[in-house]
């Protein structure tokens, strides 16, 4: 009787750590001052950070600097780096956009190798990091003709290759990234496509995190020694 008190209990807690991960909590991280560069003359048209087109070694000499990184669960604050007193680096490289990019549309499933093997790195001098593979994204610019007012977008999904970011927080395997700036910089050809492109903005990686809240997992364990000890009580 006993062997199956216990045998209950654990199909019990399997059932609720099953629910509690299918309610995973979904982590933000907020990149501010991301600047970056599309320059048709690398890699069969090239979005990269506004350092080095060559990247994916976690080499701050690759890099751009950033001046924060925010990091939310659900919405609220759990890490907030900025620089100073911390070192951020961000890495980016998107390659085979074409010689040229179309504004005032959405272009879908743009660039890429056909695989997710690097595409953006973010680190710090501290040794928290976050690699992602990405292959293709979609993008939109806008050109709106006032002084210093033009739009760029891009939107992708990303494979994580590795981490490790503050609190503990961890991301699942599939993440979404978007990147948004109203500083852009465009220089066009004679037909009115975008040959170059300077932008800085906010990057969001977004994404669910695979660790269950600790206040989570402690309620479940105390929920579940209490009744063991109560109903072993009860059975003698």
């Amino acid at each position: 009787m006993k062997l199956s008190v216990m045998k209950w209990f654990v199909a019990i807690a399997a059932m609720l750590l099953v629910s509690n991960n299918a309610s995973a909590a979904l982590i933000n991280m907020l990149v501010s001052n991301v600047d970056v560069q599309y320059d048709n003359q690398e890699s069969g048209g090239m979005l990269f950070d506004r350092a080095d087109p060559n990247g994916g070694n976690l080499v701050p000499a690759e890099s751009r600097k950033v001046t924060s990184t925010e990091f939310e669960l659900d919405n609220v604050t759990q890490a907030l780096l900025m620089d100073p007193p911390d070192t951020i680096y961000f890495d980016l490289g998107i390659t085979n956009l074409g010689s040229s990019l179309t504004p005032g549309m959405v272009i879908n499933n743009a660039g890429g190798t056909g695989s997710q093997v690097w595409g953006l790195d973010w680190f710090t001098a501290d040794g928290y990091f976050l690699r992602l593979g990405v292959d293709e994204i979609s993008y939109i610019v806008v050109e709106t003709g006032v002084p210093g007012l033009n739009l760029f977008n891009f939107f992708a999904t990303a494979k994580v290759l590795s981490q490790n970011l503050p609190t503990g927080l961890q991301y699942a395997d599939d993440v979404i990234l978007s990147y948004t700036s109203t500083d852009v910089m465009l220089m066009k050809n004679a037909n009115g496509t975008v040959n170059s492109i300077l932008a800085s903005g906010q990057l969001t990686v977004t994404g669910e995190n695979i660790i269950p809240e600790p206040a989570s997992a402690f309620l479940l364990l105390g929920l579940l020694g209490t009744s063991a000890v109560a109903m072993r009580y009860r059975l003698g």
